[in-house]
């Protein structure tokens, strides 16, 4: 299990349960878990998933799996439209004009693998690489919270590489 903070609440942790497929919350530190009421998910039976929290909001969760992308929020977990497998979820910069940060995806959308990018809270999708540009695995993936659309990169064997928008 890999508990992750709470961006705003420094008492609150979450953490994925792979084998339960659920997720758990603290609400004391992380002394406590507890699942974390919302709609249930469609377990893949693989144990897969990542979970991540949206820096400067409470409560605010995206998990990445083999079967989709949910957004968590207010005991709720509501699908992001038209992705079909994500592997891992980050974010970045809010757009010009957002006030909700960029999600940057390495997983399918609509069946397409790719990287990519959504400024409207995972409505609509942007892919950011193309098919001459498929880096394999990725060991993880960041969003720059200070620079909109730039996304770092490690995918196996290549070091840390930076994608910014053209």
């Amino acid at each position: 299990l890999d508990p992750i903070a709470d961006k705003v609440d420094p008492q609150t942790f979450y953490v994925f349960d792979r084998v339960a497929q659920r997720v758990l919350v603290s609400r004391d530190g992380g002394l406590n878990f507890a699942p974390l009421a919302m709609t249930p998910l469609k377990p893949d039976g693989r144990g897969n998933g990542q979970l991540r929290a949206v820096p400067g909001r409470k409560g605010d969760l995206w998990l990445a799996l083999p079967q989709g992308l949910y957004h968590l929020q207010d005991g709720r977990a509501t699908p992001a439209a038209q992705v079909t497998t994500a592997w891992q979820v980050t974010f970045g910069k809010a757009a010009p004009g957002a006030d909700y940060p960029a999600i940057f995806l390495w997983g399918k959308v609509s069946g397409v693998e790719g990287l990519w990018r959504s400024d409207d809270e995972g409505r609509a999708w942007t892919r950011i690489n193309d098919d001459a540009h498929r880096f394999g695995n990725m060991r993880a993936i960041a969003g720059d919270p200070r620079d909109y659309g730039v996304l770092y990169i490690a995918p196996d064997g290549r070091g840390v590489m930076v994608g910014r928008p053209r």
